[in-house]
């Protein structure tokens, strides 16, 4: 899948040019006292020129008919590229 880099893109973040944007899809899980579960999740990754990624995920339950029904949780951070293919995550959640 071809894409359009932002000429003013960090250079230092070319290698996660591809995930920068906003990825939403649904998921079924399994939690011990909760049992089985559909929920829905979006991702979003996000610049302002900085050598690193904001980093922001937000997950909910669904109803019978697939439609959002009430907040599971949410997760903030930063994603920054290092040397050698190495990268540096911080996350923070309120649990």
């Amino acid at each position: 899948m071809a894409f359009e880099l932002d000429p003013d893109l960090n250079q230092a973040l070319l290698p996660l040019a591809w995930i920068i944007g906003s990825w939403q899809g649904n998921g079924h899980g399994s939690w011990p006292g909760i049992g089985d579960f559909e929920f829905g999740q979006q991702i979003d990754f996000a610049t302002n020129g900085g050598p690193y990624l904001h980093y922001l995920s937000q997950t909910w339950t669904l109803d019978a008919a697939g439609q959002p029904d009430s907040s599971l949780t949410m997760e903030s951070g930063f994603w920054r590229p290092g040397e050698g293919g190495d990268l540096e995550v911080v996350l923070s959640d309120p649990e």
